[in-house]
């Protein structure tokens, strides 16, 4: 009795470690007004769960996003997130707001990623406190905080709990377990293919690596859960990826080979997030301003621990195998395999891993951003620093043993930083429009001006909430911002925004544009029409072709006259 209150008060004091954590640096209060670091990315993924979890009742329909008209299968510009959207559209159904459904989202997703850290890292050191530093260790890391307004990249969960099936069933060869990772599979392809991709070449290598060291003697058991797994992986991920992989065979929409979006070794040592106090001293100039994409600094305490723990596993590679030795040994190599891939094409030249996965191996071609198979490697490196706390732990006399917190606070100093949220503009007078199209006839709609492609923050900062505040009414819309733009999209957009000119009419005309929206004002980058210019284009205009609503202008197509051009 006594010994399990002892472990019931454990898993207290670690649940409430990581509640504190996720409140200091996740600030959840600010959800009910506002979505994680900006409005443009974490927009466009709330309309993405919007859209997904208003089509769950009309699959076929479901990437066929109402953008880009008159476009289908745009939902496959960029990733569906089709497993996240439940859970956003059932917060949304209770609370209704778009803010605080993708909040308690990504909230529940930074929860699950330090719990699965936190499982996978326990089964390799047995210990509470090694386990506890390496779940912050990879949560807090530059890593994922940066990826913070990349919605579906907080799904990193998927990637120690892939490790820690994958660890059960190489040992036990349960079908359960296989049963459990094709599911998972599953879910992380139709989630975002970054993670995807980077398990599948974790797992590939934990499989190969695991094989050879056993020289092949591996048990039926396990043969039949990897086919088990193999099997309903296939059967799910291939007919809901199909819209992908067509749009993939297009030569308009393939993703070139980016190099600057490769890995390099500073990445690793550097903290690159602007963090505060001593660590400044640790900024590298030639990567400090190139981006999130060059984040993945996971704490000095952490690059020392996980020294000592490389040091230990290689001083036990030899001896009577354990399996907690062996594991992580697997999941080691597969972090090295990562890494390698991570740098990009520019390593090993032609036989870069990296390259040849983009152009040989189909699902990878889609992917640019090569840094981002790393998240293997921070997840090897944050499992090595707990191994190395535990190989301290076990030397120290028990008086001293209460110090390895003391390594998890210091680390804690190093990494907690809150995060920035962004306010979404819901006042009344925005939002009046889209209430309007609400109750107008269904139509394909355009909001002027379109911003400009070429100039992507102000295309992303003002297409992106477009699209969020267009499900109000769920009429599709010409306007777009996702991973591509529709063939024919910037031709269509220079015409439509010399509205009202006579082209601009007969190409809103031949599109099948039902309804125009002239927005005044200013939204956050984009400066929109002038209200007196807006008043002069539409002045010309039959009046009952016309409808003033708040400060903008609802244009229906029908009642302008027939144009040429």
């Amino acid at each position: 009795m006594r010994l399990s209150l002892v472990a019931a008060w454990k898993r207290v004091r670690i649940a409430l470690l990581f509640a504190t954590v996720v409140a200091y640096v996740y600030r959840p209060w600010s959800m009910l007004t506002k979505l994680p670091k900006d409005t443009a990315d974490s927009s466009f993924v709330t309309f993405t769960l919007a859209w997904v979890s208003h089509t769950l009742t009309r699959p076929r329909h479901l990437f066929d996003a109402p953008i880009y008209w008159p476009h289908h299968n745009t939902l496959a510009y960029s990733d569906p997130v089709l497993p996240l959207a439940p859970v956003w559209g059932a917060v949304h159904w209770v609370i209704g707001s778009w803010t605080a459904s993708t909040g308690v989202l990504v909230l529940a997703l930074v929860i699950a990623n330090l719990g699965a850290t936190y499982a996978v890292a326990k089964r390799l050191t047995g210990r509470t406190d090694a386990a506890t530093l390496a779940a912050l260790a990879f949560g807090l890391s530059d890593f994922g905080l940066a990826q913070w307004g990349h919605i579906q990249m907080q799904a990193l969960a998927y990637v120690p709990l892939g490790f820690l099936l994958l660890f059960r069933l190489l040992d036990r060869g349960r079908w359960i377990d296989g049963l459990l990772l094709a599911i998972l599979h599953g879910a992380m392809a139709l989630t975002t293919a970054s993670i995807a991709a980077a398990w599948a070449v974790a797992a590939a290598t934990v499989v190969g690596v695991h094989v050879v060291s056993r020289r092949g003697r591996i048990g039926a058991p396990v043969w039949k859960a990897l086919a088990l797994a193999a099997v309903v992986s296939a059967a799910i991920v291939v007919p809901a990826t199909r819209p992908y992989a067509h749009l993939q065979s297009d030569p308009m929409f393939r993703r070139p080979v980016q190099p600057f979006a490769s890995f390099r070794w500073p990445d690793l040592l550097t903290p690159t997030r602007n963090r505060s106090g001593p660590l400044n001293a640790l900024q590298v100039p030639a990567v400090r301003h190139h981006g999130a994409e060059h984040e993945a600094f996971p704490g000095v305490t952490t690059l020392a621990l996980a020294g000592i723990g490389l040091v230990a596993l290689a001083a036990t590679r030899h001896r009577p195998k354990r399996r907690q030795q062996h594991e992580l040994f697997l999941l080691v190599a597969a972090g090295a395999v990562c890494l390698l891939t991570a740098a990009g094409p520019g390593v090993l030249g032609p036989l870069s891993p990296y390259r040849l996965l983009h152009n040989d191996v189909p699902g990878f071609s889609g992917l640019r951003v090569a840094t981002r198979f790393a998240m293997v490697t921070l997840l090897a490196i944050a499992v090595l620093a707990a191994t190395g706390l535990a190989t301290i732990a076990a030397r120290l006399p028990d008086h001293w043993r209460p110090l390895t917190w003391a390594a998890i606070a210091l680390l804690l100093a190093e990494l907690a930083m809150p995060v920035r949220w962004q306010h979404l503009d819901t006042s009344q007078s925005t939002l009046a429009v889209y209430r309007a199209l609400a109750r107008r006839p269904a139509g394909a709609v355009a909001e002027l001006p379109i911003a400009p492609y070429a100039d992507g923050i102000v295309w992303a900062y003002t297409e992106a909430p477009r699209e969020v505040y267009a499900t109000v009414d769920w009429h599709p819309r010409f306007n777009g911002y996702s991973g591509f733009v529709a063939p024919g999209y910037l031709e269509s957009m220079n015409l439509l925004n010399r509205f009202p000119d006579q082209c601009a009419i007969a190409e809103a005309r031949r599109i099948g544009l039902r309804w125009l929206v002239l927005h005044t004002g200013v939204v956050d980058l984009a400066k929109q029409f002038d209200t007196a210019e807006a008043e002069a284009r539409v002045a010309a205009l039959p009046p009952g072709a016309v409808t003033r609503v708040g400060s903008s202008f609802l244009v229906d197509v029908t009642g302008l006259p027939e144009s040429t051009c």
